[in-house]
């Protein structure tokens, strides 16, 4: 605002004191008008941060226009890209969020509070078209961040157990994945879905749009709870492994019949332990012969005390993540 500067306030005292005389009421009118130039500076101020938020926002509206013609989206596309852009209101433009994944997804998570209505298959699919579909460098907002090749488990709704799939590809309508065995969803068929990356395990629930041959497209999903330790799905394992109470010398050798990051069910040898009794496990993984020395504690048992419910105690996250990385690790007749 350069008439702040000192010589063109001072012209503008003078004017305005010359204007009005000496006389009394030349003086007075002077001292309103003194005392009025305060709010007169703060309307232009407000007037001139106005004209600046309105070239900000068209300079923002028209980049975005600019974007959305190269990456070619639909109408409906372009005005997501509008609402959301609306939702990373702050200092910082809101063209933004189409270059600034972090930036996506907070907007988009305001934005679906905001408006319960919001699809979450659009909003994953906008992230596949602007490109954020890459692997998450914190953790996983989309399954449209997920990465080819990588496996999941699936438990179905209509169907017991646990199964392992690998994700075949991620387009813009959904992810395909391919199940282990002749275990299949069809179209419309609803289930859980746990996946595991370097940020820490994921949940979601999703259902199948169609299947073509062995592959299924199972619909894009924006919310996805990252797991703690009792909400790990089991995977079908029979490794051997020894077991015994932890206080005492005998151990027995046994196997298992599923394991997960939370605990593992396993033959209860002679059907001599317990629900309530506290075990340790020792066992190695495949591939690597260093055991592992787990605690756990019998939480119930079936099959006519023929199985053991095993919850690990005080199992280290190095551990866990090396028995999640068995579960998720599919098959070579997987596929």
């Amino acid at each position: 605002m350069d008439f702040l500067f000192e010589s063109r306030f001072n012209a503008l005292m003078e004017g305005i004191s010359g204007q009005f005389g000496t006389s009394p009421l030349g003086l007075l009118l002077f001292i309103l008008a003194l005392a009025a130039l305060p709010l007169f500076l703060s309307l232009l101020y407000l007037l001139q941060k106005h004209r600046e938020k309105q070239a900000r926002t068209q300079r923002s509206r028209e980049i975005i226009r600019k974007r959305c013609d190269k990456i070619g989206l639909s109408p409906a596309e372009r005005e997501l890209v509008e609402r959301i852009s609306e939702c990373a209101a702050g200092p910082e433009p809101g063209y933004l969020v189409l270059f600034d994944e972090p930036r996506f997804h907070k907007a988009a998570e305001k934005l679906q509070k905001k408006e319960t209505g919001i699809s979450s298959g659009s909003i994953a699919a906008l992230r596949v078209k602007l490109g954020f579909s890459r692997e998450a460098t914190r953790r996983l907002h989309s399954t449209a961040q997920l990465q080819v090749g990588d496996p999941l488990l699936v438990r179905p709704q209509k169907k017991q157990g646990v199964f392992k799939a690998l994700i075949t590809a991620v387009r813009t309508d959904g992810f395909e994945i391919a199940m282990e065995g002749n275990n299949q969803l069809t179209s419309g068929d609803s289930a859980a879905f746990q996946y595991q990356n370097r940020q820490g395990s994921f949940l979601f629930k999703s259902y199948c749009i169609k299947r073509s041959g062995g592959r299924m497209l199972i619909r894009h999903q924006e919310k996805l709870k990252q797991l703690q330790k009792r909400a790990y799905f089991r995977a079908a394992y029979t490794g051997k492994l020894e077991v015994g109470d932890f206080d005492g010398d005998e151990r027995f050798q046994t196997r298992f019949e599923d394991i997960g990051g939370g605990g593992a069910s396993l033959v209860n040898p002679g059907e001599r332990f317990s629900q309530g009794d506290f075990l340790e496990l020792i066992f190695s993984l495949p591939g690597n012969s260093e055991k592992l020395y787990l605690k756990g504690s019998v939480i119930r048992t079936s099959r006519g005390r023929k199985l053991l419910h095993v919850k690990f105690e005080g199992i280290h996250e190095n551990q866990r993540d090396r028995i999640l990385g068995l579960a998720f690790k599919p098959r070579k007749d997987s596929v």
